[in-house]
């Protein structure tokens, strides 16, 4: 079969030949790393970054994941191997990456740019470093207490965030949660990036300890809802912490599930902790029904109101 391509690809540039016609060169391959630098779609996001050799990130098993200085400054990398990536999933990274670039906001990881790492034969997205981790990690660490204003500040970073994905970029998040919020040295809360812009996760799939933190409405499909239902299934990010501790993540995502027919886990009692200017807002964003929940704009006026009884 080899000889027989062969063959004729030496009879068509023979006709070539014939009448004089040069055969068209062949078109450079987008993900050559002589290429890359230089694509109009990637040209002015290039980076000098500091370092050939990178540094993989210490928490973790993703080894695409790394960080790396530019400007004196560490940044998070998250890569994609050239060497043993398909052209589609190179492809989809590309196309990943500018979506991500395109969404700046104060409380969104910024996506800086792009470059080349590991001796040229890794492509990798330079975001900012969230020191802190996620938000997870700051109210579980054992060594951190946070005050009441840190913590309103903190959910008003998280507000605005989504305000912006909402108003400005007229999208929904749709995996809002602790573990998708990052937190940088100063105490800043931002949205991760990453997760805003990442497939739907499939939710027959059960024990991927999001479910806590999904409307009811979008167990059926979330890929059903159109804009305005995913950003009202946004409002309603509430965690059944208390589900997962007592069961476990597996069984836990199974009657959280349940719960959407039979209704047998009921939103919790308010606190007594909750100011009364902002509980009656705060439990309708945990309201079954989503038509009863508040606009992230008037969220966002209360959580504004409480954080301004700090200044």
């Amino acid at each position: 079969m080899l000889a027989t391509f062969r063959s004729i690809a030496l009879s068509v540039m023979q006709k070539y030949a014939e009448f004089g016609v040069e055969a068209a060169p062949p078109k450079p391959y987008p993900f050559d790393v002589a290429v890359l630098p230089t694509r109009d779609d990637l040209v002015d996001m290039w980076l000098p970054l500091e370092r050939e050799r990178t540094a993989p990130l210490r928490s973790g098993t993703d080894t695409m994941a790394r960080t790396c200085k530019l400007h004196g400054d560490t940044v998070f990398l998250k890569c994609i191997d050239l060497t043993t990536s398909s052209t589609a999933n190179k492809t989809d990274f590309v196309a990943k990456l500018k979506e991500m670039k395109a969404l700046r906001h104060k409380n969104i990881v910024e996506v800086q740019g792009v470059s080349l790492v590991v001796y040229s034969t890794t492509l990798c997205a330079a975001m900012e470093f969230m020191a802190q981790g996620s938000v997870l990690n700051v109210i579980y660490n054992k060594k951190t207490e946070l005050s009441a204003k840190q913590m309103w500040a903190m959910c008003l970073d998280i507000a605005e965030g989504l305000a912006y994905l909402h108003k400005d970029a007229k999208r929904a998040h749709g995996s809002l949660c602790t573990m998708h919020v990052l937190v940088n040295a100063a105490g800043t809360c931002k949205l991760n990036v990453q997760a805003i812009v990442k497939a739907p996760a499939s939710v027959d799939a059960y024990g991927v300890m999001e479910m806590a933190y999904r409307a009811p409405e979008t167990l059926d499909g979330h890929h059903a809802l159109d804009l305005a239902a995913r950003q009202a299934a946004d409002i309603r990010s509430q965690p059944y912490a208390q589900v997962y501790a007592e069961h476990g993540y597996v069984r836990g995502d199974l009657l959280i599930a349940q719960a959407k027919v039979t209704g047998a886990l009921a939103p919790f009692s308010t606190p007594a902790t909750w100011p009364t200017d902002a509980a009656s807002v705060i439990t309708r964003c945990l309201a079954t029904e989503a038509s009863v929940r508040p606009s992230i704009t008037e969220a966002v006026a209360v959580v504004s109101a409480q954080v301004a009884q700090f200044a």
